[in-house]
């Protein structure tokens, strides 16, 4: 039963209808009831004293009574005009409620630093300046207060304040950006997230970090990741000033300037909205991070790293290197190479003949999950429990610093010791033009430096430039991709007449053991074989072809160049070679009119 009636509300002209706000949610399964409103800075039940205007239901048994019964939800607001909307949590809806009056933004900050991202949509900025994280609960969660300072949860038995509401301030509730849950699916909460509200003394554990301190060495960096968060989530820059200004002067000990304050801001605002590269930025404008820089001396590096390279798999990919896999699209046959590797590394078996350092590995891929399935069971790698495999698809709404930071965490978790992207651009968000840019390609490389930093080998598969070219260039892009890595390994089909199963291997290594060159080839029972450097595998070719050729019938030099499409030179040094074997026997004169003839014996 509604308590209220038709003549508390305010007039029409003051106040949009509320009908169509909502009416979405209920169609999308939330259960919706109606709340008191504001006015001239109150609840409409006049309470002055209230510490929530425009949150007190309007319903006799308020939450209890919200419904999806369009029927009633029509009735209540054709009452109730300009009633506010609440929706009910449960039922699979839980929202992280983050006040930044009361410092949920650094609890925020703190929580995904050590714990990694929440879902960034659907994301509701309300009307008292807070937001409203919207997640689906695969497990009833019931209302949590003092998830950490600022942070509270509502689950089974809460409610929140829908978009289309107003506050007392005259702010209206609005989803962030217009990304509503019409235009993007509802993200899962997070396992690390699930793990904390299922702990009976949140409150408790979180309350003692409200008064922290900010000590010199950490502000400018802390300020900026502040800055960044904010700029992600759409907040101006005149707003992220005066937040920082206030940050500044309640926790950093001792206090920035002002100026250098808001030299941050400016920095961090140049910056669009949502832009995944926010939470790499570095700052401009002279505003430097503030960190003790250590130079060492040569004695303490050859101490400290060693002689002896960690090698993963030898003489390719190396603990806390990076190397990266280039080749032409769908057809150099780079992710099966590079999964047969994973295969050896997974079961510390030689891959080519050379050792493996057994480890868990972590992949990301961006192929559809079917298609992935048929290069898995290839590279017999289907009942692999030391493979953890995340998908591009399933990272929608996810920048590349936090796609790559769960790709660290699942590292650790598992022990793996490898870390494979595969491949980089959409992973990394490289549209467009992006992968040409030196800046992109930089800032894109930089959570994979982070990881090679904690012993990580890190994989990156590249697509090769149409016009190939040498080795450092030839992925396609920027080279300060090839700059930022380690080794650099070309798949290429060998030209001349090679086996479709031979591919060509050309590197460019910071490591003196990987080979400059080499040809491989895959076999049914053997999987990937070292066949040798293009010059002896070219001969071993040419020497197979002339036997071929001239079981049957003795052939001129002429003769087997047209038959076998092999270089002139390639095929007479192939001929020396069996003739000293005593595999070929020369016949003929060799004059013009009698030239020599080759025959198998």
């Amino acid at each position: 039963m509604v308590t209220t009636s038709r003549s508390q509300a305010r007039p029409p002209a003051q106040e949009k209808s509320r009908l169509h706000h909502t009416l979405r949610p209920a169609s999308r399964g939330w259960r919706v009831f109606p709340l008191r409103w504001c006015e001239q800075g109150r609840c409409s039940c006049g309470n002055t004293d209230s510490t929530s205007p425009g949150k007190h239901p309007l319903t006799t048994h308020g939450v209890k009574d919200a419904t999806l019964d369009a029927a009633q939800i029509r009735a209540w607001w054709d009452e109730n005009p300009h009633a506010n909307i609440g929706i009910a949590t449960g039922d699979g809806l839980y929202v992280l409620d983050v006040d930044e009056r009361h410092g949920g933004w650094d609890s925020l900050q703190r929580l995904e630093e050590t714990n990694g991202p929440l879902p960034f949509w659907p994301v509701v900025r309300t009307g008292g300046g807070g937001w409203h994280f919207y997640m689906e609960s695969r497990e009833v969660l019931r209302n949590h207060v003092g998830i950490a300072p600022g942070i509270d949860g509502r689950g089974d038995g809460g409610y929140v304040v829908a978009v289309g509401s107003e506050h007392v301030s005259g702010c209206t509730y609005e989803w962030l950006n217009g990304i509503d849950p019409d235009d993007f699916p509802m993200l899962p909460m997070p396992g690390w997230l699930a793990d904390q509200l299922r702990r009976p003394d949140t409150r408790n554990q979180s309350s003692s970090s409200d008064s922290s301190r900010i000590p010199k060495g950490r502000r400018n960096d802390s300020l900026a990741r502040l800055a960044g968060s904010m700029r992600h989530r759409g907040m101006s820059r005149e707003a992220i000033e005066a937040a920082l200004l206030e940050e500044n002067h309640q926790r950093c000990d001792p206090p920035l300037t002002d100026s250098e304050v808001r030299n941050i801001a400016r920095s961090i605002g140049r910056y669009a909205p949502g832009d995944p590269n926010i939470h790499s930025a570095q700052l401009r404008d002279g505003v430097r991070a503030e960190r003790k820089l250590t130079f060492r001396t040569a004695p303490e590096i050859s101490a400290a790293v060693g002689e002896k390279v960690d090698w993963i798999c030898r003489p390719w990919v190396a603990a806390g290197s990076i190397t990266e896999v280039d080749g032409k699209i769908k057809t150099a046959g780079k992710t099966t190479w590079v999964l047969a590797m994973v295969e050896a590394i997974s079961s510390g078996e030689e891959f080519m003949a050379e050792p493996t350092a057994k480890t868990p590995v972590v992949y990301l891929s961006e192929q559809p999950p079917a298609s992935f399935r048929e290069a898995l069971a290839r590279a017999d790698l289907l009942d692999c429990v030391e493979l953890r495999v995340l998908f591009n698809k399933d990272t929608l709404g996810c920048s590349w610093p936090e796609i790559a930071s769960a790709a660290v965490e699942e590292c650790k978790r598992m022990g793996a010791r490898l870390l494979v992207v595969d491949t980089l651009a959409p992973f990394a968000r490289l549209y467009g033009d992006a992968e040409n840019s030196s800046g992109d390609a930089l800032i894109a490389m930089e959570p994979l430096h982070a990881a090679t930093g904690q012993g990580i080998a890190v994989i990156i598969v590249r697509h090769e430039r149409k016009s190939g070219g040498d080795v450092a260039d030839a992925g396609r892009g920027s080279s300060a991709f090839a700059g930022a890595v380690d080794t650099i390994i070309s798949l290429r089909r060998p030209s001349g007449a090679v086996r479709h199963t031979v591919r060509e291997i050309q590197a460019l290594s910071r490591f003196s053991e990987t080979p400059t060159e080499l040809m491989v080839e895959l076999r049914p029972s053997e999987g990937y074989v070292a066949l040798g450097d293009v010059d002896s595998v070219a001969l071993a070719e040419a020497q197979e072809q002339v036997l071929t050729k001239t079981r049957s019938e003795a052939l001129t030099l002429d003769e087997l160049v047209d038959a076998t499409h092999i270089p002139r030179a390639t095929l007479q040094r192939a001929i020396e070679v069996l003739k000293k074997e005593g595999k070929l026997a020369r016949i003929g004169r060799g004059v013009k009119r009698e030239p020599y003839k080759f025959r198998a014996r």
